[in-house]
């Protein structure tokens, strides 16, 4: 089953009670189950087109341009690359706010608070003629297959809840997305990496920096920087009250993240100054290559450390029902 989420999922009692009776139904095969935020196409889709645009650009340039000073595009690049950076902080920071919200509707739910379309029109349709009402249907599927209104909302607060927490933490920008989302940087680069080759005096040491960087960028950096922005976005999520602070937020956000890209591009510089000039040039793509390893481990225990952050707010939020409600607060009807 395919669930395409967005913030308005948990209002909806068809899409509710969809969700509910495949699980209930499926019990023993949950893998069958793919949450997909709404968001993720265009999300996916701008940067994309940026990163492709961007690279290409660069690439362009390098290739077709003699000149060494590349300063202006570096900066016009750095502008760029700041305001697409706080455009999509703020996009995943809507999203957690979105999560957050759907998760204590879900803990909180009565199906009678929950919206219908034909109820919402009145029971008249399109061509004027009256609708059935499919509250009425539902309600008596529910009795049916949970035993009760009850036992369905139960239901939903325990194990509903969960899984689509679950769901939309492993489904949500992981670690494949962001490599396929970034394999245009690593297009670009191999454009470099062929400028660097002479099919007379081949310098296989350049093509091995090159493909070494755009590996890095492509496996390393960007879903370091991705897995990093998530856990910062989550963190700060809480919706400024101002415009102006909310900008200044996104923007604070994104300068805690550009150590990560600073270090990557010194480290780049630094080997390549020293394949260039000091040392023999084996070497530095040596110690570039074993640093990236270092790099590869850290990121890894990073990810693994920043799993379950939807899931710890999750067993927050019932923590406080519990402390309020009582330790059976999901039997009880929610004020």
């Amino acid at each position: 089953m395919l669930v395409l989420w967005d913030a308005s999922w948990a209002e909806r009692l068809w899409c509710v009670f969809e969700l509910a009776a495949f699980l209930k139904s499926r019990e023993e095969n949950a893998k069958s189950l793919v949450i997909c935020p709404t968001l993720t196409g265009p999300v996916t889709f701008v940067i994309f087109i940026f990163l492709a645009t961007t690279f290409g650009t660069i690439s362009a340039i390098v290739l077709l341009h003699d000149s060494q000073d590349y300063s202006a595009w570096l900066g016009g690049f750095f502008v760029v690359g700041i305001v697409g950076a706080s455009a999509s902080t703020h996009t995943l920071r809507g999203f957690y706010r979105a999560v957050e919200t759907m998760q204590r509707q879900l803990l909180s739910l009565r199906v009678a608070q929950l919206k219908c379309t034909c109820c919402s029109r009145g029971h008249i349709g399109h061509d004027g003629r009256r609708m059935i009402c499919d509250r009425e249907v539902i309600s008596t599927c529910i009795t049916k297959w949970f035993g009760s209104t009850d036992s369905f909302e139960a239901y939903i607060r325990t194990e509903v809840v969960e899984v689509a927490t679950e769901q939309l933490e492993r489904s949500s920008f992981n670690y494949a997305w962001s490599v396929l989302v970034c394999s245009p940087v690593l297009w670009a680069l191999l454009d470099l990496a062929r400028r660097s080759m002479d099919f007379d005096k081949p310098r296989w040491w350049n093509l091995g920096l090159w493909l070494t960087l755009g590996l890095n960028i492509v496996l390393l950096l960007f879903p370091m920087l991705v897995a990093w922005m998530k856990l910062l976005a989550h963190h700060f999520r809480r919706k400024s009250e101002s415009t102006c602070r909310e900008l200044l937020t996104n923007l604070f956000l994104v300068l805690c993240a550009s150590p990560v890209v600073i270090c990557q591009v010194g480290l780049f510089l630094i080997c390549l100054l020293d394949l260039l000039q000091v040392r023999p040039k084996s070497l530095g793509n040596v110690a570039f290559a074993g640093v990236s390893l270092a790099q590869y481990a850290l990121m890894w225990l990073l990810h693994r450390r920043g799993q379950g952050y939807l899931s710890r707010s999750l067993r927050l939020y019932r923590r406080e029902a519990r402390c309020t409600a009582g330790p059976d607060w999901y039997r009880q009807s929610p004020s």
